[in-house]
């Protein structure tokens, strides 16, 4: 432990970032979730199938996790205010392409391009955000984007149900594409010169995977990130199922409640940051400020092992935001503790490694989860996931307390 830390003056460009990666957040669920909420219409406009459907969603997902890769490597090379700028232009004129399309050629292709436009968004979003702030306010800073992505979620099928009911479904895409045109227009202006806390800028470079992977700290937060996310794949893709199969719960049951997680753990996503900011000025380190949170909240993952023995509805949601509520923790400030532990110029790629490993764990979990479910049922499925949070919490535990990452020989953020 170190003498609290003396607290840095930020500009208010910094918010000013903030406000604006949380548009860009906004507008890019928007564009994601367009096409789900017109799936029926488009399937009845368009004679689409579900197997159609299945490959828009495929292609959108393969081009976002390679374009992951290409985005980060893009950051280091040319910085956040150029990538941020292209990526939501380009994301804007493909969810226009979108409305545009007249067959499942067009829309596929458009979907291709949206996927990697988004890539760059995401990784852009939080370097930028990263590079604004100081150790003392990086993970507050970061976990304000959260709240905002989530009324992306809220939003959209209302706001696109009203766009087709008096207009057509054509404008459901038009009109948040040509609204994000006007943002990259804005992120060059502001995203300019941010102040260097008394770092020395980092030089624009393309770094070698050699050097990138030399660094201990960037295997820690990897490892533990691949060993907690099928939770989180769970909870996406097969929490509704199984509300419904093993809760008993109806359709309508489950849309009265299941909205109750996300807006939960929103709501302490900036109260964990808070805390992790808090110990960096009482004068611990970032690396372990962001960890010992995080520890403490992966715990809370063995709740799952009580689904299995209890139908209670309000158990099952309570639980279900206990686990929204630690991937949240974990996104955010396992994105402080990257930009804590890594070279400036290096954050843009292990970032862009990370989201690739966690596309690839999402596409082959998925599928786990499914032939656990159909082997050997739920319990099965909570028995084992019910271990990853705690797992991924001594792989914290191994790599940044137990045998601390050294410092950073570059340029840390």
């Amino acid at each position: 432990m170190t003498p609290p830390a003396v607290p840095h003056k930020i500009p208010a460009r910094a918010w000013g970032i903030v406000a604006l990666v949380s548009l860009a957040l906004l507008l890019f669920i928007l564009d994601r979730q367009v096409l789900a909420v017109l799936k029926t219409t488009l399937k009845a406009r368009m004679g689409w199938t579900d197997l159609d459907y299945s490959w828009l969603v495929t292609g959108f997902s393969v081009a976002y996790t390679l374009g992951a890769l290409f985005a980060g490597r893009f950051i280091d090379r040319f910085g956040t205010r150029l990538t941020a700028s292209l990526s939501i232009g380009v994301m804007s004129i493909a969810a226009i392409l979108c409305g545009t399309a007249t067959n499942f050629s067009e829309m596929l292709a458009a979907r291709i391009v949206l996927g990697f436009a988004d890539a760059g968004v995401t990784i852009a979003a939080v370097v930028a955000v990263a590079r604004w702030f100081p150790a003392e306010r990086r993970a507050t800073a970061i976990s304000f984007k959260t709240p905002f992505g989530l009324m992306g979620f809220v939003i959209a099928p209302p706001l696109v149900a009203l766009i087709t009911a008096h207009h057509d479904w054509h404008y459901a895409f038009f009109i948040p594409g040509a609204f994000g045109l006007l943002v990259p227009v804005v992120w060059w202006w502001l995203d300019k010169n941010p102040p260097d806390y008394g770092v020395p800028p980092a030089p624009k470079r393309s770094v070698s995977w050699r050097e990138l992977f030399r660094f201990r700290a960037l295997w820690g937060i990897l490892i533990a990130r691949v060993v907690a996310e099928p939770v989180y794949v769970f909870y996406i893709n097969w929490q509704p199922g199984f509300l419904q199969e093993g809760m008993g719960m109806t359709l309508a049951d489950v849309g009265r409640y299941a909205w109750i997680p996300p807006v939960a753990s929103s709501a302490l996503a900036i109260f964990g940051g808070m805390v992790s900011d808090r110990l960096v000025r009482r004068g611990y380190s970032a690396t372990r400020s962001r960890t010992t949170v995080m520890q403490g909240c992966a715990l809370l993952g063995a709740a799952l092992w009580m689904l299995p023995f209890s139908r209670n509805w309000a158990l099952a949601i309570g639980v279900f935001a206990i686990i929204h509520m630690i991937y949240t923790q974990w996104n955010n400030l396992g994105a402080a503790l990257i930009a804590d532990s890594l070279p400036r110029e290096m954050t843009g790629t292990a970032f862009g490694v990370l989201n690739f490993l966690i596309g690839v764990v999402g596409a082959t979990m998925n599928l786990a989860i499914g032939a656990l479910i159909q082997g050997f049922g739920y319990s099965a499925v909570f028995a084992a996931l019910g271990l990853l949070y705690p797992l991924a919490a001594v792989v914290l535990w191994w790599f940044y307390v137990r045998t601390p990452a050294p410092k950073p020989a570059l340029s840390p953020l």
